[in-house]
């Protein structure tokens, strides 16, 4: 069962919201201190609530109406949240302050507010929505897992239904820290600039005529070896009745030769167009999510901007194939179609 995009919205270092077609495209800079651009939030939300909301939980907020708007749909019928760190600024002031004070007087909202469900759980309570709600937390293949259980939810119902899945970080001088740390382990392998953002999209198990991209599939590969990943992705590609392993359109996450994904496209795939994003939305655990709002604009628009093409293929825009690697252990699919 495919998964219908209704909506779309994303909210990224690029200067994307509320923006047809693709001419915001800049590539980011080699800074690692990279912030998404802040949304005007008093559009959206007054000042009583701000002064009580965190910014991924703001921001949030905002990429969630705006999908729904550019959807048309008013109340979703479920709301599915993909992220790897969670709310980072309140998960260190928390920390901090029971650190500083001996964990002694130590205020609640921090803490409230520090659960990884926090943002899927504001919404539906701004919306009034009281239909299925769940938050995947499954580092970098977060926003995967969240797709899934949207194409299982679509594909076990008998009526039409509607609904919001996003996926969200945000980078903070503890989310920095963190991944530092890892990449000086030697655990990653593309090093790319840290960043953060928030994609939401209106999902639906039923074609419309506005309708012109859908989701097939998804799958996630951790720690595997270069020929089972091999025997992964083919296996992949035929389940999806594409067995001359050619999609359109390759997405992937870098140019960096020394990536295993960017080595295995390139033996796979040499008559596909090769495009890159993360030299776009940069590294975080929700990058897979901007991935996936990128393709499907792509392919609404038919238009690819220079700045992301990794070979001079001239392609159709049918079958798009996000092939995203985060560190060394970190693979995923997603297969999208134009309808």
């Amino acid at each position: 069962m495919a998964l219908y995009i209704r909506g779309i919205e994303m909210i990224s270092v690029q200067p994307s919201l509320q923006k047809d077609g693709l001419n915001w495209v800049v590539p980011i800079s080699g800074s690692s201190n990279t912030k998404w651009v802040e949304p005007d939030y008093e559009k959206y939300l007054d000042q009583r609530q701000l002064r009580r909301m965190s910014r991924i939980l703001k921001t949030s907020l905002v990429a969630a109406y705006e999908a729904l708007s550019n959807s048309k749909i008013e109340m979703p019928d479920f709301i599915i949240t993909g992220t790897g760190l969670g709310c980072m600024e309140d998960t260190g002031s928390f920390l901090t302050a029971m650190i500083d004070r001996d964990e002694q007087v130590l205020s609640p909202t921090p803490f409230i507010q520090s659960t990884h469900n926090t943002m899927g759980s504001a919404i539906a309570l701004a919306l009034k929505c009281h239909g299925y709600n769940q938050t995947y937390v499954h580092g970098h293949h977060s926003f995967e897992h969240a797709l899934l259980d949207a194409l299982l939810m679509a594909s076990e119902s008998d009526k039409t239904i509607n609904g919001l899945l996003g996926a969200m970080d945000e980078q903070t001088a503890l989310s920095r820290s963190l991944v530092e740390t890892i990449e000086q382990s030697g655990k990653t392998q593309c090093v790319l600039p840290q960043s953060e953002g928030i994609t939401f999209l209106c999902v639906s198990n039923e074609r419309t005529n506005e309708t012109r991209v859908c989701i097939e599939d998804v799958v996630t590969f951790f720690e595997s070896s270069p020929e089972a990943l091999r025997q992964g992705v083919i296996a992949f590609l035929q389940s999806n009745e594409m067995n001359m392993l050619q999609p359109d359109i390759v997405m992937l996450a870098t140019d960096d030769e020394k990536c295993l994904s960017f080595q295995m496209a390139s033996e796979l795939f040499a008559e596909s167009a090769f495009l890159q994003y993360k030299n776009l939305c940069g590294e975080h655990y929700a990058a897979s999510a901007f991935a996936t709002g990128l393709a499907a604009r792509i392919m609404q628009s038919n238009y690819i901007p220079d700045v992301i093409r990794l070979n001079n293929k001239n392609c159709n825009h049918n079958r798009v194939l996000i092939f995203n690697q985060s560190g060394a252990s970190h693979f995923s699919l997603i297969l999208l179609k134009a309808c």
